[in-house]
């Protein structure tokens, strides 16, 4: 799937090992097995592993905005915590973003 030396440099987040056996393992279970790194750079496993790098290293910039202090409504916690753990599974959140922001204008 992807040589051991990329995936040292590209992931150092905790459990990223374990989160790249699990992947091989679906992927080379299944028929949707890809040939080549460049073709799993394309999939939503690696979208995933890659949010995950981000909020390792604190590099999401929605993420980052979420905990800036910006917000304060009733709720924004519960919020947050949905937002975060979509990003964390893989999902871009740039348009969940006008949620906390309109609930906060209304505040």
């Amino acid at each position: 799937m992807m040589p051991a030396e990329e995936r040292k440099t590209l992931f150092t987040y905790p459990g990223w090992v374990e989160d790249m056996k699990s992947i091989e393992n679906e992927l080379t279970g299944s028929f949707q097995c890809h040939d080549s790194f460049r073709d799993f750079k394309d999939t939503w496993y690696y979208r995933k592993m890659q949010n995950r790098q981000q909020l390792h290293e604190g590099t999401c910039n929605n993420v980052m905005r979420l905990n800036s202090g910006e917000f304060s409504y009733a709720g924004f916690e519960r919020d947050k915590e949905k937002l975060v753990n979509s990003f964390r599974d893989g999902f871009d959140i740039s348009e969940k973003m006008t949620a906390p922001e309109m609930k906060q204008r209304v505040h």
